[in-house]
C-alpha cells in the first residue's frame, strides 16, 4: 500500500512538471534573434584569419504546426566579426579588418509539444546560401587578403522555448553555422593571386522572440 501511495505521489509530481498545455502554437509567425558569435579560425594551413568574437542578427517568417511540434521557415541573417590576426606560413601578424556574412536559409525545427517546467526543448537544421565578404583585411604593410563570394551554407540549432502566452515565445539556444570553401584575392609585394580559403565555421549563443498570429 505504501509503495502504491508513493508511486501515485511521484506520478502526480511528474504530471505537474510535464504538461501538454504547452500553448501549442499553430499558424504563421515571425521571429527575431540576436546573439554572440564565436567564430573558429578561417582558412587553411597556408593562410588563415583569426577572428574575434562577433555578433549575429537573424529574422525569419515561417509556419508552425503546433500539434506535432514542426516549424518550417525562411530566414535572413547577418553576421560580423573583426579579424584579429592573419597567420601565413606559420607566422602570425596583427591584422585590421572584418569578415561579414549575409545569409538566406530555409530551416526546419522540431519543438517538443510538451512543457517541462514551462520549457520546451527544440532542435533544428537549415541549408541555404551565404555571401561572405572579407573587407580591408590588411596585414604587414603591403599584404591584403579580401574579396567576396556566395557559397553554400548550412546550420544546426538546439535550445529551449518558453511561451508567455499563445502568441509570444522566447527562445534561448545554440547555433552551429558553416559555409563551403570561399575564394578570396591575395595581394602581396605587388602581385595578385586568387586562392581558396576554407569555409567559415561559427558557434553562437542566441536569444530570440517569436510572434505567432
Amino acid at each position: 500500500m505504501h509503495g502504491a501511495r508513493w508511486l501515485g505521489l511521484l506520478a502526480g509530481i511528474f504530471c505537474g512538471l510535464v504538461s501538454s498545455q504547452a500553448w501549442a502554437q499553430s499558424g504563421l509567425y515571425v521571429s527575431a534573434t540576436g546573439g554572440a558569435l564565436f567564430p573558429e579560425s578561417w582558412g587553411s594551413d597556408a593562410a588563415k584569419a583569426n577572428l574575434k568574437t562577433g555578433y549575429s542578427v537573424l529574422g525569419a517568417v515561417g509556419l508552425s504546426i503546433g500539434i506535432v511540434g514542426l516549424r518550417i521557415e525562411a530566414e535572413g541573417g547577418y553576421r560580423q566579426s573583426d579579424i584579429q590576426s592573419t597567420t601565413i606560413a606559420g607566422v602570425s601578424t596583427p591584422t585590421s579588418g572584418h569578415a561579414k556574412i549575409a545569409t538566406g536559409m530555409v530551416n526546419a525545427y522540431f519543438e517538443i509539444p510538451y512543457t517541462i517546467l514551462h520549457l520546451r526543448p527544440y532542435i533544428g537544421a537549415g541549408v541555404g546560401a551565404a555571401r561572405v565578404e572579407s573587407n580591408n583585411s590588411t596585414a604587414a604593410g603591403d599584404f591584403v587578403l579580401g574579396g567576396n563570394e556566395t557559397v553554400l551554407a548550412y546550420q544546426a540549432m538546439a535550445g529551449l522555448a518558453y511561451s508567455m502566452n499563445s502568441h509570444l515565445t522566447w527562445t534561448l539556444g545554440y547555433r552551429y553555422f558553416a559555409t563551403d570553401t570561399v575564394r578570396l584575392v591575395e595581394t602581396a609585394t605587388g602581385t595578385t593571386s586568387s586562392l581558396r580559403q576554407g569555409g567559415i565555421r561559427t558557434n553562437s549563443a542566441e536569444l530570440g522572440l517569436r510572434l505567432t498570429f
